[in-house]
């Protein structure tokens, strides 16, 4: 199978947040994430072609960004992939360099444990 993504995906498990059209707020969790889209797992994904803001819970980098974004791929029950419209691009860089650093520093400790 091709790959037919243009950015790499980063593995990740970011709370998100997200209003379908009648203004129910639903949740789901982020478990793939690039500079173009994302992966959501939720219950209530939304159909194809809508458009949505979803907020990133990325309390852990300390803080909340909200991304505008169209569904690409509903999955049943199981999630939707998302692309990113090209607003909040400063954000989003600063969130995927924050998750780059800690994998560095994750994977500086994890070399220096297995030295000792």
């Amino acid at each position: 199978m091709d790959e037919k993504r243009k950015q790499a995906r980063r593995s990740v498990n970011i709370q998100a947040r997200y209003q379908d059209r009648g203004g129910s707020l639903l949740k789901g969790t982020v478990r793939n994430l690039s500079r173009s889209g994302a992966f959501i797992e939720t219950r209530n994904p939304l159909k194809r072609g809508e458009e949505v803001d979803i907020s990133f819970d990325a309390r852990d980098f300390g803080r909340v960004i909200c991304i505008s974004s169209r569904v690409i791929r509903s999955i049943g029950s199981k999630g939707m992939a998302v692309c990113f419209i090209q607003e909040n691009q400063l954000d989003l860089q600063g969130l995927i360099d924050m998750i780059k650093s800690s994998e560095r520093a994750s994977m500086m400790h994890l070399s220096r444990a297995g030295m000792l």
